[in-house]
């Protein structure tokens, strides 16, 4: 899974295009409101390429959770098939850790300021690299560990219940259409209040 961030114009089309085709087939790309963005992505200059290369998308993980209910179970990370452990938000850890150069920084000179925030970001980088053997042997274990240990859990609860894989999906597509219809409902409602002040104003304007 790619975590990544487009951010479109018309003036900067052929990076942007040469970024998606570069980052290759079946990526998911990351974005906090992805859930919004994506009909703008398949409105742009690289809505083509984006379906050749089937891109899809999510609203990570921490993010995901400041969205109503309806979004969440439609572009939430965490139902999305094949994100496995990935939350998608790697831009903002990032960004907390270089919170400790504000301190440093706050009195610097535009140069050393300057320095000192490519500093941070070139040993970040070397960091990231050094231990990434270690972070991608860890998180193998850690999804090893989780596929048997829920795999168990299911088979139990299949056995129990009764229950088949695909009425887990169903019943997620079925608070999807109820989401909708209380979604649709709310609407008629305010609506409806409207109606019964605009009748209030007429009485009170005769």
């Amino acid at each position: 899974m790619l975590r990544c961030y487009f951010h479109l114009d018309n003036s900067c089309s052929r990076y942007q295009t040469l970024l998606v085709r570069d980052s290759g087939p079946n990526i998911c790309v990351g974005y906090d409101i992805k859930c919004r963005f994506w009909q703008i992505l398949q409105d742009s200059s690289i809505s083509t390429l984006v379906k050749e290369l089937n891109m899809s998308g999510v609203v990570p993980g921490w993010h995901g959770y400041s969205h109503n209910r309806y979004c969440q179970i439609t572009h939430h990370s965490k139902y999305k098939v094949g994100a496995g452990k990935e939350d998608f938000e790697t831009c903002e850890r990032t960004f907390s850790e270089s919170n400790a150069l504000a301190p440093e920084t706050r009195f610097a000179s535009e140069f050393h300021r300057h320095q000192a925030i490519e500093e941070h970001f070139l040993f970040a980088d070397e960091k990231k690299y050094t231990a990434i053997l270690m972070f991608i042997y860890n998180n193998y274990r850690q999804a090893l560990l989780a596929i048997t240990t829920c795999q168990a859990f299911l088979n139990a609860q299949h056995g129990q219940s009764g229950m088949l894989a695909q009425d887990y999906e169903d019943d997620i597509e079925a608070e999807r259409a109820f989401l909708r219809e209380a979604h649709n409902k709310k609407d008629e409602d305010s609506i409806e209040v409207e109606y019964v002040q605009a009748l209030h104003e007429l009485d009170e304007a005769q």
